[in-house]
């Protein structure tokens, strides 16, 4: 059995997440969490005898939810980066992804990052795109 300190007491892992990022975490047509993080963070607590309760947080607020502990651990596709390192600790990587840009089918000006000079593009508040 794995034990995780300062569980002991409580047996209930308050785990936050954004489902948004299908197929690791989203919402079935229910309303209940899916995917392979889920599954994994499940399977995580009850291999650590404990509960899982998951959260649902904007993106940008997983972090700060770590920090002021109104959750106990985040499972939402964070990218470890050294700066987020210098304030929550993270485990051993479980996948490893890259970023792409993505365009209208239509548009065959956007071939490089310099073709994107000039242009207005959308990401993520808080994550690393």
């Amino acid at each position: 059995m794995l034990a995780l300190p300062g569980f002991a007491q409580t047996k209930t892992l308050r785990v936050a997440t954004e489902p948004a990022f299908p197929p690791f975490e989203s919402q079935g047509a229910k309303g209940e969490l899916e995917g392979f993080s889920i599954d994994l963070m499940y399977a995580i607590g009850k291999a650590a005898g404990f509960q899982v309760e998951f959260r649902s947080l904007p993106f940008d607020g997983i972090i700060p939810g770590l920090q002021a502990g109104t959750v106990d651990a985040a499972i939402s596709s964070l990218t470890i980066t050294p700066e987020r390192a210098k304030t929550v600790d993270f485990s051993e990587p479980y996948f490893k992804a890259g970023l792409a840009i993505a365009v209208r089918a239509e548009d065959r000006t956007i071939t490089s990052l310099d073709s994107l000079k000039g242009k207005t593009i959308a990401v993520q508040i808080g994550t690393t795109g």
